[in-house]
């Protein structure tokens, strides 16, 4: 008995070894993908489009990102971040990332009509970029900004498109080329805020609808030396009488390109 059970427990140590060998083998023996390196921000057919004010929500330049853009109103800066990301499943060794403007991406845009409106160039003595990142060893992401001078942008308010080319390359890595050009696209109209609004009386009480485009902060004063800061305010007046309402809103630059509409009501 005593050889039986020496022989069964020496069979089932074999059998639970030898696997585990094998599959330890077999791990170290694997390809692992190569590490393709790619721009988050060119998923959506190589362009990040900012033509709205929000800065949160929608499409973000890299998973993880808190704003798709900032106003940096002492340096006199519009931010947009972007990033390099390494994809595969090995993230050893630092990787260095060269960083290039790409002017020719626009003209290419516009050739092709692909965007269904004329593209105007940012002029590069307008823009600020590191020509360089590295993505330290153990981690998959390089962040860096692109700065584009705030009162350029501000001179050119109107319907206007002005867009350029980051591309990215590496000695260290090869990169996806399907992703390695961002043209960031920016709508000046965006950089001033429109005031307006209608509204309607039923008595003394008035219902005020914002109509302001562009716009993230409101004043309203509505001539009785009463105000609010609502998006949309109701209010009731006291006396019957003529009462100059005003609204003023406040866009992503601050106070300084506020927009100010004001019309006369009558209350009987």
């Amino acid at each position: 008995m005593k050889t039986i059970r020496v022989y069964l427990l020496s069979l089932f140590i074999t059998i639970i070894f030898l696997p585990s060998c094998d599959y330890e083998t077999g791990i170290r023996d694997t390809d692992y993908p190569d590490q393709l390196l790619y721009m988050p921000a060119a998923y959506q057919n190589g362009r990040f489009v900012i033509d709205d004010i929000t800065k949160v929500t929608g499409e973000l330049p890299f998973e993880g990102s808190i704003y798709r853009y900032k106003i940096d109103t002492e340096n006199r800066l519009f931010i947009v971040p972007l990033s390099v990301y390494r994809a595969g499943i090995d993230n050893k060794k630092e990787v260095n990332v060269d960083i290039s403007i790409d002017p020719d991406t626009v003209t290419s845009l516009n050739n092709s009509s692909s965007l269904g409106y004329s593209l105007l160039l940012l002029p590069e003595d307008k823009i600020t970029i590191t020509d360089k990142v590295t993505i330290k060893d153990k981690e998959e992401i390089a962040i860096f900004d692109l700065k584009i001078d705030l009162d350029f942008l501000l001179s050119k308010f109107a319907d206007q498109n002005y867009g350029i080319g980051i591309n990215i390359s590496s000695k260290d890595r090869e990169v996806n080329p399907k992703l390695a050009t961002t043209v960031v696209i920016i709508n000046t109209r965006i950089m001033k805020p429109t005031s307006g609004f209608t509204y309607t009386i039923n008595n003394k009480e008035v219902k005020f609808n914002n109509t302001a485009i562009y716009a993230e902060e409101y004043v309203w004063d509505f001539g009785d030396s009463s105000s609010s800061t609502e998006k949309s305010p109701t209010h009731t007046y006291v006396s019957p009488g003529k009462y100059k309402v005003s609204l003023t809103s406040t866009g992503i630059t601050g106070k300084t390109e506020s927009s100010i509409y004001a019309e006369e009501i009558i209350i009987e």
